[in-house]
């Protein structure tokens, strides 16, 4: 028999089937590890962590004075009537509004940690909640690191101490995710359909949780296209259950909040991307981007399901809130919501890390705790500063009103570019927050210093010098100056006015220093760099 030397030999019926199957092999086809039970050390840490976040979360709460937004919160919820709100556009988003409506004669008083004290309640429960969730995406081990990481952030303890809705979006938006990755996993169309309940409860609490929408769809929409592999369990009757059902709720969705956002467009115009950017690396902190980076590229590497969720999980809010920046005013926390997603992943670097380190030595416990070691006194450092030299990361507007209720007449006129927080201190018993026309007996006169009211200040100036009272600025210098790029106001205001006071209070990428200015038509003023009666 003569062997054919040109010919290769016949190659196996089934062998181009195989380079087929290998070609359209999804990405990530990794399932999520193993979970493991909570054992009783676990469960030790984690209500140690539970306690510690409670601690965080209420020391100083009611230190801190209310900055304008949460004096517009307190506006919308208690002073304006029910049917007046439901006409208003955050009548789109109510829920954060109704909750302390509903629970204001039940607090323990009227102050700032009483009013706050519901949504550090939330920020509280999310700890808990974060270990849970992280626990069916990635183990145990990292659920523990990532709820450590969350507890710790200065960001989510800022959110957490603030009369602001924040707090339980993100609650609710961790508690959405956790019912969607268990659904999907489990092929249970009842989960499924609660996670998608559970956002629209976050966009009704701010439109911001609804960005969790889009990152559920791509995420189903993956197995079809063959970037994923679905589990087993999750069959075409449990897609079509959450398919149909998301497809109403966004296109209600888009119909009900669709006014809110126009008016949300108008007020806050403008490009703001590299705000954005600054503000989500400095809040999120740079060790932990760092961390989760790792996190995901680790997960990347093992095609892990569960990786290409989380990095689902930060990738298309940070999209769309970059492509929102082009044309308003976005800032990091409406991507507020993407925190756990952060944690979960670079508490799973930091875990795997650690774990991976073979060191021999006395010094192998340092050398091992090292990278977990560096998030933590990182988080610890910020929360430092935050409690002791950053006043809760607000401007100190409790003191300005102080000191112009010590030193002004009743009579003066004052003019702040935070008018809602000086309207709540200085008429506690009678506020009219962004109500200027109502002049009721007893009430300190407080305006609004804005760039559209910028030039009345000379005929303040005037009735001052006739009426023989005196007119008070109460300004943070970047509004002020973001309004008078040209300088032409604050030389002004400098040659006629008297800097009183300042309380300086600078954090991160935002200086929020308060100055307070006088003018007294008994007092010489400075016009031209000459004294003049």
């Amino acid at each position: 028999m003569e062997l054919d030397v040109d010919r290769p030999p016949p190659l196996p019926e089934d062998i181009f089937e195989e380079e087929r199957r290998v070609e359209t092999r999804p990405a990530f086809d990794g399932a999520p590890p193993e979970q493991g039970g909570w054992d009783r050390s676990s469960l030790f840490l984690l209500a140690g962590m539970t306690i510690l976040s409670g601690i965080l979360r209420l020391y100083h709460l009611g230190l801190w004075s209310f900055w304008v937004d949460e004096a517009h919160t307190l506006r919308d919820a208690l002073l304006i009537p029910m049917d007046e709100f439901l006409q208003t556009t955050r009548g789109r988003y109510p829920l954060g509004f109704l909750l302390i409506r509903w629970l204001a004669p039940i607090l323990p008083g009227v102050g700032e940690g009483a009013f706050r004290l519901p949504f550090a309640f939330f920020g509280i429960l999310s700890i808990p909640l974060m270990a849970v969730v992280v626990r069916h995406l990635l183990g145990r081990g990292p659920a523990l690191v990532s709820a450590l990481i969350l507890c710790l952030s200065p960001w989510h303890i800022y959110w957490s101490q603030n009369c602001r809705v924040y707090s339980l979006v993100l609650f609710l938006g961790l508690l959405a995710i956790g019912l969607f990755q268990v659904g999907v996993e489990r092929g249970r169309p009842v989960l499924l359909l609660g996670s998608l309940l559970t956002s629209l409860l976050a966009g009704l609490s701010h439109p911001s949780g609804l960005f969790l929408l889009p990152v559920f769809v791509i995420y189903v929409l993956s197995f079809r296209f063959r970037l994923a592999k679905p589990p087993e369990a999750f069959d075409r009757r449990a897609f079509w259950s959450f398919m149909l059902p998301v497809l109403l709720l966004g296109l209600l969705a888009i119909l009900f909040f669709w006014d809110a956002i126009r008016v949300f467009q108008r007020a806050k115009g403008g490009e703001s991307f590299f705000h954005l950017v600054n503000t989500t690396v400095f809040f999120v902190r740079v060790p932990v981007l760092v961390a989760a980076l790792g996190g995901a590229f680790l997960l990347w590497k093992r095609r892990a399901r569960s990786g290409f969720f989380l990095i689902l999980l930060i990738a298309v809010p940070v999209l769309e809130a970059s492509f929102a920046s082009l044309f308003m005013k976005a800032t990091a926390q409406y991507l507020f919501f993407t925190l756990p997603a952060w944690c979960a992943l670079s508490g799973y670097g930091a875990y795997e890390i650690t774990r991976s380190l073979k060191v021999e030595g006395l010094g192998r416990l340092l050398i091992r705790a090292l990278p977990l070691g560096m998030l933590v006194l990182d988080l610890a450092a910020e929360d430092h500063l935050y409690f002791n030299y950053r006043y809760g990361d607000r401007p100190r507007w409790r003191e300005a009103a102080d000191y112009i209720d010590l030193h002004a007449g009743h009579e003066d006129r004052i003019a702040s570019t935070n008018q809602p927080s000086m309207e709540w201190y200085l008429n506690p018993n009678d506020p009219q927050l962004g109500v200027l026309a109502i002049r009721n007996p007893g009430r300190r006169r407080v305006e609004q210093l804005a760039d559209w009211t910028l030039p009345n200040l000379p005929r303040w100036v005037e009735e001052a010098k006739a009426d023989g009272k005196r007119v008070w600025l109460v300004i943070t210098e970047p509004e002020f100056y973001e309004w008078d790029r040209s300088k032409r106001w604050d030389t002004w205001v400098r040659a006629r006015f008297h800097q009183v006071k300042r309380l300086p209070n600078w954090n991160g990428p935002k200086d929020m220093t308060i100055l307070v200015f006088r003018f007294d038509p008994a007092t010489p003023d400075r016009e031209n760099g000459r004294e003049r009666r």
